[in-house]
């Protein structure tokens, strides 16, 4: 897992990582979501998850495969820094979540966004066509994925399609959430591959989580269309814990 440095980076302050969605590439110095973090007093820092460019994936793996190898690098990476925040969108917002439950860190928080803890039958589906080719080809991403991804873009697409099923590993228990790290799960109300009324009563139930949902939002739409939605959720939860740029 290669990591990229944002911001110039002050020990004293706080770390925000960045974690992308699946097939995508790390988020850079213009993303929205980096510039968001970078009118706070904090360290922005971008992950290249497993599977991606660099770290990519020889073969298909499973789910344990992925989490090991994302354990053990995130957990060196970790040591480098002192409060650590976390920003995960999609399959990014997945290993956050697993972060977290691993307590891998003292997170001062963790944002998911567009990610579930649960699945149903109608999720599951959807995310398999999201993660074919004729989907990614739609979309005009293939000629990204293949670049940055080179040979291993294939094994990476079959990986996630193989991961995304109600019961896999890959999604967290909140049973098992540190009761002192606050957890906030983005989900828009029309997002395709996570229902936020199934999560509506394990938010109930976990008190260290909280749901927060964007209003006309699908899952691709948190960054484009939905931002500015987005972005003042982010901006309610992030005021919290960390100060603004003087």
């Amino acid at each position: 897992m290669r990591r990229f440095e944002l911001t110039e980076i002050e020990e004293t302050r706080p770390t925000i990582f960045l974690l992308n969605g699946g097939g995508q590439e790390p988020y850079n110095r213009f993303h929205k979501i980096t510039k968001l973090f970078k009118s706070y007093n904090c360290n922005v820092v971008a992950l290249e998850i497993p599977g991606h460019g660099k770290s990519s994936f020889s073969t298909v793996v499973d789910a344990s495969t992925m989490l090991d190898a994302f354990y053990e690098e995130f957990s060196k990476i970790c040591q480098h820094y002192g409060e650590i925040g976390l920003f995960g969108f999609s399959l990014g917002a997945l290993l956050a979540l697993k972060a977290t439950e691993k307590h891998l860190h003292d997170y001062l928080f963790t944002i998911a966004t567009g990610a579930s803890i649960v699945i149903g039958k109608k999720q599951e589906s959807v995310m398999q066509e999201i993660t074919t080719v004729e989907f990614f080809e739609r979309m005009r991403w293939m000629d990204i994925m293949k670049k940055y991804h080179n040979g291993g873009w294939q094994n990476l697409l079959d990986s996630i399609s193989a991961m995304l099923h109600p019961g896999s590993k890959l999604f967290a228990n909140p049973a098992d959430f540190p009761a002192d790290i606050p957890v906030h799960l983005l989900i828009g109300d029309h997002d395709e591959v996570s229902d936020y009324q199934m999560h509506e009563p394990i938010a109930e139930q976990i008190k260290s989580l909280q749901l927060h949902v964007i209003e006309e939002t699908s899952h691709f739409e948190y960054f484009s269309t939905s931002w500015s939605k987005t972005k003042s959720v982010v901006k309610t939860i992030v005021d919290s814990y960390l100060d603004p740029k003087n």
